[in-house]
């Protein structure tokens, strides 16, 4: 079973087949997971307090300040090059 993702939606493939839409943390853990590695990779000291605030602190903003959307969003879209230029 072969499957095509799409990096700029949540939609993902099947060839010769309708789109099906994926989404949620688990979309969201290998991009996430992904990053924290690189964070490891400058300091392999990193507190997990100190990675939450840095990926939190450097997300982009996807509510444009729309305070309803902030709970279902969360911090917003991972950065990750603004995460890896933050990471102390």
């Amino acid at each position: 079973l072969q499957w095509i993702f799409n990096n700029y939606s949540t939609t993902a493939i099947q060839p010769g087949h309708h789109s099906v839409l994926i989404a949620g943390t688990s979309q969201a853990t290998a991009h996430v997971s992904g990053v924290v590695a690189l964070m490891y990779s400058i300091d392999g000291n990193l507190a997990p307090g100190i990675i939450r605030t840095v990926l939190q602190s450097n997300a982009d903003d996807i509510c444009f300040g729309v305070p309803a959307c902030i709970p279902k969003e969360g911090a917003g879209r991972l950065n990750a090059l603004h995460v890896l230029q933050h990471t102390p």
